[in-house]
């Protein structure tokens, strides 16, 4: 595939995907403020604390295999679906394995976890079936399917959300439980079709080949996966544990909003990644060098929209009782700026099958997070996790630029591009801090700043405008 062919279809597919995620994002945004009244803060925060448990624990139930999925579609080609079986079949029996620990132990480490015992049930199987859709996710961004995972999109759009309520509206208390149910169940029949799909086709396999490649890459990878997720996690398990469920709900919701870009963001990579790797397997590094720019300046003009925005944001998800998670909206945006931002300094490093550094680096900002929030938790309260989560991310910027640079000898970015525009998003996260208080100051503010950006970009805009007109007057 040509490196024009290429960019075309990561660009469609990226548009997709961002279409696709901007929809389950709207679904969970319209749905969240209905929960929030419909929940006691307690309950919605052990709600959050269920997921942030499940998000940690899949790192291990998946043995990260997601990672090894890119560089493997090059190194066996005409195997790749048998390579996606043999994953599921491991992955299953180390899923398995997990689960089994937690229903063994579920006296002591339900305590440990603050969930309840039907809660450490739903978690073990929940972990026993998720592990199966993210491979065939991974399969179909890699190839350009993004059709399969549009189709997964609006399942998990809409149908989590019908289930929730249906099991949420009759309790009359306890109505985590319907929230959790609501989640997990959907996940469980998907992965059931999946697991079905495979068999039928007859792409399960037992190939050591395959698992010695995927864990050789994926291994050094879990901590890193384990480190991020405790940067994302750790912060409202801390916060019950110093604070109670009620400030990790009101955190949570500030969190999940903030993390609303990640969504984008996200998307972009998901497009993004697949061409990078073809591109540098190929050696064209102008082209990786030029076209980043523009979706660094995008990732960075989301941040400062969102956060920009957070009062108003806060004052339709949640009541009352919420309105005090604003303050922590900039600093975890700005978090997710910078860890936009190492990630392409990630990509160049999981490109060269050096995954130990990436680990390194994320245990580090890991290691320092936990530490930092239990210093600053007990003393400044729940908005210290917010500054603790984005002061790690920054540290790993650079971490992986040194690592990039001075270990593995690559000079790939502009990195003075890169340093400027966090130095720029900053400063404007800031400024619209200040004014919170100011309304109408606030949004003329953002007006001008849309108007400067779209002026930044106007030919990356129109190009893109023109090859659409030329493609539709072809047709």
């Amino acid at each position: 595939m040509s490196t024009e062919k290429g960019s075309a279809k990561a660009l469609k597919a990226g548009i997709w995907y961002t279409i696709s995620a901007i929809l389950i994002k709207a679904i969970n945004i319209i749905t969240t403020p209905i929960f929030t009244r419909l929940m006691e803060t307690s309950d919605y925060g052990l709600a959050q604390t269920f997921t942030s448990w499940s998000t940690l624990l899949m790192i291990f139930a998946s043995l990260n295999f997601m990672y090894s999925i890119g560089r493997a579609k090059q190194d066996f080609p005409g195997q790749f679906d048998k390579f996606i079986g043999s994953l599921q079949v491991l992955s299953l029996f180390a899923s398995l394995l997990i689960a089994a620990v937690l229903i063994v132990f579920i006296g002591p480490l339900s305590s440990f976890m603050e969930l309840t015992h039907p809660l450490m049930y739903l978690l073990a199987l929940a972990l026993v079936f998720k592990p199966c859709i993210q491979l065939i996710q991974s399969k179909n961004k890699y190839l350009y399917n993004y059709k399969g995972n549009i189709a997964i999109s609006f399942y998990f759009a809409f149908v989590p959300i019908i289930m929730t309520f249906a099991f949420m509206l009759p309790m009359d208390h306890d109505r985590y439980m319907g929230k959790v149910l609501g989640a997990v169940i959907p996940s469980v029949l998907l992965s059931l079709v999946f697991w079905i799909v495979s068999i039928r086709k007859k792409t399960l396999c037992i190939n050591t080949t395959y698992w010695k490649y995927a864990l050789k890459i994926s291994l050094p990878l879990i901590f890193h996966s384990l480190s991020l997720s405790l940067l994302a996690q750790s912060d409202r398990i801390m916060i019950t544990k110093f604070q109670g469920t009620d400030k990790t709900a009101i955190y949570s919701l500030a969190y999940n909003y903030a993390v609303l870009i990640n969504i984008f963001l996200s998307s972009v990579n998901e497009a993004w990644m697949p061409w990078f790797h073809d591109t540098l397997f190929e050696g064209k590094i102008k082209d990786i060098r030029e076209k980043v720019k523009p979706l660094i300046m995008f990732g960075c003009m989301l941040g400062i929209g969102c956060a920009a925005l957070a009062p108003e944001a806060i004052w339709v998800l949640g009541p009352e009782d919420y309105q005090a998670g604003k303050w922590a909206v900039g600093p975890v945006t700005f978090g997710i700026i910078c860890q936009y931002l190492y990630q392409q300094y990630v990509h160049i490093e999981l490109h060269e099958k050096k995954t130990q550094y990436i680990s390194l680096g994320t245990m580090l900002a890991g290691g320092l997070n936990i530490l930092l929030n239990l210093f600053f938790i007990p003393i400044f309260g729940y908005l210290a996790a917010a500054y603790t989560t984005m002061f790690c991310y920054f540290i790993l910027m650079f971490v992986h630029l040194f690592i990039t640079r001075k270990i593995l000898h690559i000079n790939l970015y502009n990195d003075r591009y890169f340093f400027g525009a966090m130095f720029v998003s900053a400063l404007f996260i800031a400024m619209f801090m200040a004014l919170y208080d100011q309304t109408v100051i606030r949004i003329i503010v953002l007006f001008l700043t849309c108007i400067a950006y779209l002026l930044l970009n106007r030919n990356i805009i129109l190009d893109y405008i023109n090859k659409k007109f030329k493609k539709q007057s072809s047709i």
